[in-house]
């Protein structure tokens, strides 16, 4: 995708980027801490190692699927976007007031009725 592109999605969106780093940085603790987890199961430390266990699982399904959502989301916004200003620098001919034929970008005359 262009720089162009890429801007304009960072201004539209703001704080994904922040967000995936969050996300991504708290599927990584609860991977380390699943090892922890996963061996307390096997050990039998105690009678929460279980549920603990479970409870690491599902909130990293969750998490992946959040992260995975997101990007999906990107990648359609980010192809949506290249499309939109790819159109916005088309030409459109057109008459001015008087007669002449005038050539403007398609963008331009964005929500003009």
């Amino acid at each position: 995708y262009t720089r162009e592109v890429l801007m304009q999605f960072e201004s539209q969106n703001g704080f994904f980027t922040f967000r995936l780093f969050a996300l991504a940085s708290t599927f990584l603790g609860l991977c380390a801490a699943l090892v922890q987890s996963v061996g307390g199961a096997v050990q039998h430390a105690g009678d929460d190692a279980v549920p603990v266990l479970a409870v690491n699982v599902a909130l990293l399904l969750i998490l992946a699927w959040l992260i995975r959502s997101d990007l999906r989301s990107r990648a359609s916004t980010l192809a949506r976007l290249k499309t939109e200003l790819t159109l916005g620098s088309m030409q459109v001919s057109g008459t001015d007031s008087l007669g002449n034929e005038v050539l403007t970008l398609l963008r331009a005359v964005r929500g003009v009725r």
